[in-house]
């Protein structure tokens, strides 16, 4: 902190800006500015079992995991349920293909504008503060999608939407780590990354059948899905009334005013007092804000890690999103299959991500705890990152094969067992890559892993954001085959990303300016409450 920083002084004060930067240690940047003095806690609320929300009730976690689940659920299905409903869009609108898919894309564009902008949001006034009036809007603006006649409207707003849902990706995943400790994390936490790519394949099967069956006619069935996304994100946002919020800071900030100012509220002039104390916190938290929101994107440009494993899972999301074009011009031009079952074929990725949970499972206790627990009885305590790569070295060989296999099984006279049945390994590989890679991005930056993901997610809503525009002309001028192998290849040269940061991670990782150095980072030994391990191990987004 700055020597030049203005104080706002209350009686029985403690500085909680210390434990607030902790989450931004490695950018001095944060460091500077005002500081806010907030009343001290008693120092038996400070540990207060119910106070903390890793002592909170099971029950009440999992309502609360529950409810970020379903929100992510809803976010990723809303992306791609427009999906089956671009041709129809495109006769309707009087437009191109590539125009038409402008309602899938800028939906994704819109929520990687978010990313930067709610995550460091959150991490100054917190969760709740974020969820409810973001999501009341999404929820607002289906109104306009399902009625207008213009395009232009029609794309403008569904990127207003893509942005207002971003925080069930950046910031739902920070509500986790609130509530669980390290220890407790990890089947909750596989949930929520199922929900997240159970979503998009939710999407085209629910899509499918809308908008083949929808009343009022073909052409005009992507309204009733509007509509029908509206239902759900009206339903999911009833449940935000009894949303708690879990972002520690912000407790001990609400705590602080029960404890300390009911007693001098009623004293002369603290009216006054107290609202300068909110104008100075409101200065030190946008001067926090700005600082992070650039931070994501100087990760891309300043550290190789980031960028080439971002790029890497950026890759694997945008061949989804580009299938969600290529399954139907396979089974719908080819097979002639309907708007509906063509959208069932994306059954054989789903299978894939549900497999996927417990065979990543299996890997962090075969491949990383082991290992882990073998360095530790050597003395060699922290941070192990590398020991999460294994598995994403198998989702790396596994990655291409898929796609070959979807770009050579894709004709007619084969039966259409196997170019769905290709949909498994590319499901499996997808979600075990993100699981493995997200893991050690969060480990091997601890202290700066919010923006970390941040980072991964922006990049990758990129990609999911351009790859479908070029599908139509990529796949109508080279076919499904050629077109399929072109992707193939380019996951082929991918491949050794991860192989190459299991061999050379740690020296990498020893020139990085941001990289958590080996040895630093120890997680918690037990579950009992601690401020600062829990102010550090919040940090730790897989968003």
């Amino acid at each position: 902190m700055s020597s030049s920083s203005p104080t706002l002084n209350v009686p029985n004060a403690t500085p909680i800006a210390s434990s607030q930067n902790s989450l931004f240690s490695n950018d001095t940047t944060l460091n500077e500015g005002p500081q806010l003095m907030l009343p001290a806690l008693q120092e038996e609320n400070a540990v207060d079992p119910v106070l903390s929300p890793r002592n909170w009730p099971n029950g009440k976690k999992t309502k609360i995991s529950a409810i970020m689940s379903v929100m992510t659920f809803i976010v990723t299905m809303s992306a791609s349920v427009v999906s089956p409903a671009i041709p129809n869009m495109e006769v309707y609108f009087k437009t191109t293909r590539i125009v038409a898919i402008l309602s899938l894309s800028l939906y994704l564009l819109g929520i990687a504008c978010g990313t930067i902008v709610f995550a460091p949001l959150s991490e100054v006034y917190g969760r709740n503060r974020i969820y409810r009036p973001t999501w009341f809007l999404f929820f607002i603006l289906h109104i306009p999608i399902a009625l207008t006649d213009s395009f232009t409207a029609h794309v403008i707003v569904r990127f207003i939407c893509g942005f207002l849902a971003s925080p069930a990706l950046t910031v739902a995943a920070g509500s986790f780590t609130d509530i669980y400790t390290t220890e407790e994390v990890g089947i909750p936490l596989g949930f929520f990354i199922l929900s997240a790519f159970l979503g998009p394949v939710a999407g085209p099967i629910t899509g499918g059948y809308l908008a083949q069956y929808a009343p009022g006619g073909v052409l005009e069935s992507w309204r009733w899905i509007i509509w029908f996304m509206m239902i759900l994100a009206g339903t999911l946002g009833l449940t935000l009334f009894w949303l708690p919020e879990t972002f520690y800071p912000v407790i001990l900030e609400r705590e602080s005013r029960k404890v300390n100012f009911k007693d001098i509220s009623m004293e002369p002039g603290m009216d006054a007092g107290i609202e300068k104390k909110h104008a100075v916190k409101a200065v030190a938290g946008w001067k926090e804000v700005c600082g992070s929101m650039g931070r994501p994107i100087m990760l891309l440009i300043k550290d190789p890690i980031v960028l080439l494993m971002s790029m890497y899972l950026s890759l694997i999301y945008g061949i989804l999103f580009l299938y969600f074009g290529a399954y139907p011009y396979v089974f719908t031009g080819r097979y002639g299959w309907k708007q509906g079952p063509s959208g069932l074929t994306f059954l054989g990725i789903g299978l894939g991500v549900l497999l996927s949970l417990p065979t990543a499972a299996l890997g962090n206790k075969h491949f990383y705890l082991k290992k882990r627990h073998a360095r530790e009885a050597m003395g060699i305590m922290g941070a192990y990152p590398e020991g999460r790569l294994p598995l994403a070295i198998v989702a790396s060989v596994v990655a291409p094969i898929s796609a070959f296999w979807f770009a050579w099984t894709g004709f007619k006279d084969v039966h259409w067992m196997w170019p769905v049945a290709s949909g498994v390994p590319f499901g499996w590989s997808m979600v075990t890559m993100f699981v493995c890679v997200l893991g050690y991005l969060g480990e091997a930056y601890f202290d700066m892993s919010a923006s970390c993901m941040a980072s991964a997610t922006l990049l990758r809503c990129l990609f999911a954001f351009g790859f479908p525009l070029f599908m139509p002309k990529m796949y109508g001028n080279l076919g499904a085959e050629w077109a399929g192998t072109i992707l193939a290849c380019l996951l082929v040269a991918f491949a050794p990303i991860p192989l190459l940061f299991y061999k050379f991670g740690p020296r990498i990782r020893a020139r990085s300016r941001y990289a958590t150095s080996s040895g630093t980072v120890t997680q918690p030994k037990s579950s009992a409450f601690n401020s600062e391990t829990y102010i550090q191990s919040a940090e730790v987004s897989p968003a």
